[in-house]
């Protein structure tokens, strides 16, 4: 009897996916990182670091369609991963340098308006006692 009810509960979902199709949901396959320029930069500039596949172009979508900003010109730059050394003696030699990971930087021009980076921490550092 267990079997005749689940046949008839699958029977009952699939006559509802037939009338109505599941809904589809978009996602994105890249992230994008907004941060701090190192160096003062004009106020319709903004920095960030994107994935080394995306393109000018998809980064210029990428903002356009998923935030709404309009974009003037995207240029890009790949920087390269500092070398840093490992500490400890059970380390061999050989291996104690290495390199962080390259990171492809974009600068996004806006087309119109001004870009203020968020002041996020400001109210936690003058008061630090408050929860």
């Amino acid at each position: 009897m267990a079997t005749a009810g689940a046949a008839a509960r699958v029977r009952k979902l699939a006559v509802l996916r037939q009338n109505k199709p599941a809904p589809k949901i978009y996602l994105c396959d890249w992230f994008v990182k907004l941060v701090k320029p190192g160096r003062e930069l004009p106020k319709d500039h903004v920095q960030c670091h994107v994935p080394m596949k995306m393109t000018k172009f998809d980064i210029k979508n990428y903002f356009e369609r998923i935030y709404g900003v309009d974009i003037h010109k995207v240029n890009t730059r790949i920087q390269r991963g500092k070398e840093k050394n490992r500490v400890g003696k059970s380390i061999p030699i050989s291996l104690r340098k290495y390199r962080t990971p390259d990171v492809k930087v974009a600068y996004l021009i806006l087309a119109k308006g001004e870009f203020k980076f968020p002041d996020l921490f400001s109210k936690y550092i003058s008061n630090p006692n408050q929860p």
